[in-house]
């Protein structure tokens, strides 16, 4: 018996040796997934349920005008969190919290009841719901600053500096193309739990990011942008328009100087406003130009030297027959300049013009003004515009595009294409941030004018802008664009809309549209004014054209250029002197129960303040000088009447 139980044990003993041996692989398989395989997915896991890593918002760079005015700022605000395990009562909690933050109270309930030891209850609070929170000594509540990105002129200039979302990404214009220079160095917050059980909360640098953020200065002035979106307002509400845009630009340089859109967004809410009113629709949107287009045709016949500014051409006395399609002119002419073509915005003349140039040859000048391609524009979302190969031409597709129809193109792209006339036959980049600069002010870099092509010389540049000049003076279609005391240069345009549905275009809805720019010797401004959809009349040069004017002869005082020209008063007078005390006026004016204007004392202040004073009265302004008034005609308390010119000195305070 002993012998067999002996056997028997041994038995035991090599089974359990057999079985473990044969497990052995499967255990050291299992160690190598675990250990090796599996080592990084189990680690991330082990942290999650030790410890929540929360990243905070960094501060943004500041965005400046040219001179130096806050666009966009970052503020410090208090964003509120809860530590789950420290509420005593999630219930009651959550009461006051929904009442005071505007939140669900059941889903904040859930989150105070979780066993996470860190949940955001609202992010971005308004210093008021910090206070009243606070003053209540909830249990558990606790506040971490962030910072929020603020737009201290609200509106002003809303679609060119975009804005940013709830997590400080760039989502729009300025905002969201430099969003990765803007940013600045986010950090994280680590909470997690010691040996005992206590919390820790540790503050790191995320690795990766950029050491600091940097500001940007754009070359947007604030006053000339507040002119054009003023202007721009006033136009589109007035003429009953759907919406419009408004650019003006440096010639010389390619600097954009303002940038409207309206209807316009409050980008501190731009969640109160559909998506679509956030676009800035000066580079993003297409539309075909009308005869404004008839601008760069001329150009590409004298360049060529197909036809010369004084060569006539039969117009065909308002009719004319073009492979079985009738083009028809506003008024019938007969024969007419090349010149005058374009002072009168003929259509059959500009078919004729574009007969002589060929299909190949006026593609090759529409894509070496612009068109067809993007500007390189430092916004996002700029569109290409649309042209057609010549290949695909018809006679009539030909004659379309010699007046601005079957061409689609953009804002920019019109505006920087007239500024190539402008500045003497040079295509510039256009660009709006004119230098990077670091927290202490260290220059990062700096924007310089950009040459991309020389499309004229500078002869037919110089004939173009006689010619242009000759669209704003008398008889011409631009004569409501003509300025007091500068000479202009530009070109009217009205564009029947493209029926995208059916086809075809609407017979009710038109794109009015004036370009141009001044003084026209020496043009400091390029100025491009685009309403859509105008009610009653709608030609360019009657909707567009006097926009055209208030923003030129507002921003050239502003900017105290000379005047290019005597005052042409409302009432044109022979006499040598227009000045006079007016008392005479006065009195008949009272008899007559009329109020009387009479000119404010503008002694000592500012350029802007002056302005701002006479603005109501309705004069025609000239200043001269800089710094603070010290000279006015007429003098103060004079009776002064609308369309009286008014001539202000200023000098640089001692």
């Amino acid at each position: 018996m002993r012998r067999k139980s002996i056997n028997w044990t041994r038995a035991r003993i090599f089974i359990v040796f057999v079985l473990l041996f044969l497990c052995f692989p499967f255990i050291f398989l299992r160690i190598v997934q675990l250990q090796l395989v599996k080592k990084d997915e189990l680690s991330r896991l082990a942290s999650k349920q030790h410890q929540s890593i929360i990243t905070f918002i960094p501060k943004r760079g500041t965005i400046y005008d040219f001179k130096g005015n806050n666009l966009a700022v970052s503020i410090d605000v208090d964003s509120v969190y809860a530590r789950p395990p420290e509420v005593k009562n999630p219930s009651q909690t959550a009461k006051k919290l929904a009442n005071i933050l505007d939140l669900n109270k059941g889903a904040l309930i859930k989150k105070l009841k979780t066993k996470k030891g860190f949940v955001w209850v609202k992010r971005k609070v308004t210093p008021k719901q910090t206070t009243r929170i606070k003053e209540s000594g909830l249990k558990g509540i606790h506040f971490v600053k962030e910072s929020r990105r603020f737009y201290p002129h609200s509106h002003l200039a809303a679609h060119l500096v975009g804005f940013v979302g709830i997590d400080s990404k760039g989502l729009e214009g300025i905002e969201a193309k430099y969003d990765g220079i803007l940013s600045g160095n986010a950090t994280r917050l680590i909470l997690g739990r010691d040996a005992f059980g206590r919390e820790i909360i540790t503050e790191i640098p995320i690795p990766g990011k950029s050491p600091e953020n940097y500001n940007l200065y754009l070359t947007i002035d604030t006053n000339i942008q507040y002119i054009v979106e003023k202007e721009l307002k006033r136009a589109v509400e007035g003429q009953g328009a759907k919406k419009g845009m408004g650019v003006v630009m440096d010639p010389g340089t390619g600097k954009i100087l303002a940038m409207a859109n309206y209807p316009s967004f409050n980008p501190n809410r731009f969640g109160d406003t559909s998506p679509k009113t956030w676009r800035n629709r000066v580079v993003t949107d297409v539309f075909e130009p009308g005869s404004v287009f008839k601008v760069f045709l001329t150009s590409t016949a004298l360049e060529e030297k197909v036809a010369k500014r004084h060569d006539i051409f039969f117009c065909e006395n308002g009719a004319y027959v073009l492979s079985g399609k009738t083009i028809r002119d506003v008024k019938k002419y007969g024969w007419l300049s090349l010149e005058h073509i374009i002072k009168y915005s003929s259509n059959i003349g500009a078919v004729k013009i574009a007969e002589r140039v060929g299909r190949k040859k006026f593609y090759q000048y529409i894509r070496g003004f612009g068109f067809g391609h993007k500007t390189g524009i430092d916004l996002p979302g700029e569109a290409m515009g649309i042209i057609r190969r010549p290949k695909t031409w018809s006679k009539v597709a030909l004659g379309n595009i010699a007046f601005g129809q079957g061409i689609a193109a953009t804002s920019i792209q019109l505006i920087t294409a007239t500024s190539a006339i402008a500045n003497g036959g040079k295509l510039l980049r256009p660009y709006v941030v004119d230098r990077i600069v670091d927290s202490k002010g260290k220059m990062i870099s700096q924007s310089h004018p950009v040459i991309i092509r020389r499309v004229l010389s500078e002869e037919v540049a110089e004939i173009m802008t006689s010619i242009l000049t000759g669209v704003v003076r008398k008889g011409g279609t631009g004569t409501r664009a003509a300025l007091s005391y500068y000479e202009a240069a530009g070109k009217t345009g009205t564009a029947q809309k493209v029926d995208s549905l059916v086809g075809g275009y609407y017979e009710d809805r038109f794109i009015s549209t004036f370009v141009g720019y001044v003084p026209s010797n020496q043009p400091r401004l390029v100025i491009l004014v685009v309403i859509d959809e105008p009610q009653g009349i709608p030609y360019g040069g009657r909707v567009a054209g006097p926009v055209f004017k208030n923003i030129a002869e507002r921003s050239l005082q502003y900017l105290n250029i000379p005047s290019t020209r005597g005052p042409i008063l409302a009432k044109a007078s022979t006499k040598k002197t227009t000045w006079r005390p007016l008392k005479k006026t006065a009195r008949e004016a009272m008899y007559r129960g009329k109020p009387s204007r009479r000119m404010p004392d503008l002694r000592r202040l500012s350029i802007r303040a002056a302005l701002n004073r006479v603005r109501d009265l309705e004069l025609l302004v000239a200043v001269s000088g800089s710094g603070r008034m010290v000279h006015q005609r007429p003098r103060p308390g004079t009776i002064v009447e609308k369309g009286n010119a008014c001539f202000l000195t200023f000098r640089p305070d001692s």
